[in-house]
This record gives structure tokens, sequence and C-alpha cells, in this order.
């Protein structure tokens, strides 16, 4: 194994027991903003933006991916606050 590849592992170790990393509790962080994110779009619908002669539309997908991105930042600011 590349030393680089050892230094790496052993950084990443090191980051995940310093602020407590919890696979479990992030996922359900994620699911939980995805969930949120297409609860929103049940309540708001299909969106449009436009500006300067193009557009484009925001749908579903879209807005199940932007709770999920919530969701991971929400719990990786929780793990810095901690």
């Amino acid at each position: 194994m590349a030393l680089g590849k050892r230094i790496n592992r052993v950084i990443k170790a090191n980051i995940n027991s310093a602020i407590g990393y919890d696979k479990l509790e992030g996922a359900a962080s994620v699911g939980a903003g995805a969930l949120g994110g297409a609860g929103a779009h049940a309540v708001i619908g299909n969106v449009g933006l436009a500006a300067k002669g193009t557009a484009i539309g925001l749908y579903a997908p879209h807005f199940v991916v932007a709770g999920a991105v919530v969701g991971a930042a929400a719990y990786g600011a929780s793990k810095i606050c901690k």
C-alpha cells in the first residue's frame, strides 16, 4: 500500500473519531432531509426559474436532492457545534 493512502486512512480515522462521526445518524439526517424535500415539493409543486432569456424547471428530484444536501449540512453543523 502506498504511503499516501496510509496517511489518508490515518487522517480520515482521526477526523472521524475526533468529531464522533456516526454513519447511522448521518444517514438518518440525509434521509430526513430528503423526505423534507419531497414534502416541500408536495406542498409547493413544480417551480420554474428564468433569467435573461433562459429558464429551467425544478421538479421532485431537485427538491429531494436539495433536501438531502440540507440534511447533510445540518448533520455536519451539529457535529461541529458539539
